[in-house]
């Protein structure tokens, strides 16, 4: 098991996953 940056990598992609996914819910709505 790897230390602090397989963590910090994990919550960067969840947190650029919540991005996309909200603009894609804008872009669809327009």
């Amino acid at each position: 098991m790897q230390c602090s940056t397989n963590g910090i990598a994990t919550g960067a992609a969840a947190y650029h996953h919540d991005v996309y996914a909200a603009h894609l819910l804008t872009s669809v709505l327009r």
